[in-house]
């Protein structure tokens, strides 16, 4: 899938940047990212886990867990979620925004 995005899918970031704070934005790629890792199947999620380490796991039912910290490490504490949020605009486009809205709905979730 290419990285670059089009305008429609620029725009439809704009709209995310807009609306979503940077923290939201970050809760919410863990959040799916999460249900992910323990959702697909073990020969997936140990794909993944080579590629985002470069190595296999030394302990088998370490894995899902040792991804899940790298990734709140990565999108909590670094705010790493550009690569996160261009993936699913190429992959959902305006659904995105509206599994968004829908995970933000409370009035307390508004951005400030």
């Amino acid at each position: 899938m290419s990285t670059k995005l089009s305008k429609k899918e620029e725009q439809i970031q704009q709209n995310i940047i807009n609306k979503f704070s940077i923290e939201q934005i970050c809760v919410f790629f863990l959040t799916k990212t999460i249900q992910n890792i323990y959702q697909f199947e073990d020969n997936f999620v140990l794909n993944w886990y080579h590629e985002t380490f470069g190595e296999k796991p030394n302990n088998q039912d370490l894995f899902r867990p040792k991804l899940v910290e790298a990734y709140t490490r990565m999108l909590l504490i670094e705010n790493k979620y550009q690569n996160h949020l261009n993936y699913w605009i190429k992959l959902k486009q305006n659904q995105l925004l509206k599994e968004m809205e829908l995970f933000f709905s409370s009035k307390d979730a508004k951005k400030s």
